[in-house]
């Protein structure tokens, strides 16, 4: 999977305590941490941006790390999340502002450039499905992985997105171990689906369920955490980077848990930039 594209949300991080902004957003967060981890790879990025904003540093995050984009230019403002950190350096969401992301549809070129890709990358949230069926209906032959992330815009309910799931190569889901109930389902269902879920548990670790069969990966060293934001897509970046080389399963957890563990050490989802 040398040829990855990464579709979805591109925007900006708003540290309302810092008075810091950052270029962010889950997609762009994904295939940045993709190109860092494998620079030989072409990482292509679709999105939409407002054409009311100030939109260079997202532009100067991509030229740092060579990522070709298709974007459109819709009449509005790019999306933003505003962001505090816990004590623990543990982020802190609200408010979020899509912006432009509630008229972004793929066009023709950009559906040209997704099915060029070996892998397909996307995020789902509430409001997002759309764009992720059609990314569904557009595909040919490419791998496709999807982060459902905390699923708490879907109240940790399978069911609205369980068409996405069997549709997907990859599952990423962004859990606690307070979840035990949401897991439980995702390991009865991982039973009977021909894919790899990875879910993500925090200074937990992580896990992955493939056709039943579970693989979990500890935390190796603690780390001190300054800002959780981008972790999540840190490491699904980081693991599909692995697992496309011939890494098993078990090995891409424990250096995707790494990899994570080094995003969360410093201010930003893109510590780099």
């Amino acid at each position: 999977m040398n040829k990855v594209c990464a579709v979805g949300d591109v925007g900006r991080d708003l540290y309302v305590d810092l008075h810091i902004e950052k270029a962010g957003g889950c997609s762009l967060n994904f295939a940045c941490h993709y190109k860092n981890v494998s620079p030989k790879s072409s990482v292509t990025l679709l999105s939409a941006l407002g054409a009311r904003s100030n939109n260079r540093p997202i532009y100067d995050c991509l030229e740092i790390f060579n990522i070709e984009e298709e974007f459109q230019f819709l009449d509005g403002e790019t999306p933003s999340q505003p962001i505090r950190l816990h004590t623990t350096g543990e982020k802190i969401f609200f408010d979020y502002h899509a912006e432009v992301l509630t008229q972004f549809k793929l066009n023709k070129q950009q559906i040209a450039h997704l099915t060029k890709n070996d892998l397909i990358v996307t995020v789902l949230f509430r409001g997002f499905e759309n764009l992720v069926s059609q990314v569904i209906q557009s595909k040919l032959h490419q791998k496709l992985a999807i982060d459902f992330m905390s699923m708490s815009d879907y109240k940790k309910n399978l069911s609205p997105i369980l068409k996405f799931l069997e549709l997907s190569d990859f599952a990423f889901f962004g859990l606690s171990i307070h979840d035990q109930v949401l897991i439980s389902e995702l390991k009865t269902l991982s039973k009977t689906l021909n894919k790899i879920i990875v879910i993500t548990l925090g200074e937990k670790g992580s896990l992955a369920l493939v056709k039943g069969v579970e693989f979990s990966a500890p935390i190796e060293k603690p780390v001190k955490m300054i800002d959780s934001t981008g972790a999540g897509d840190s490491f699904a970046a980081a693991f599909l980077a692995h697992y496309s080389r011939g890494i098993s399963v078990s090995e891409s957890l424990l250096l995707a848990n790494a990899y994570a563990a080094k995003t969360v050490m410093h201010l930003g989802a893109i510590p780099r930039f």
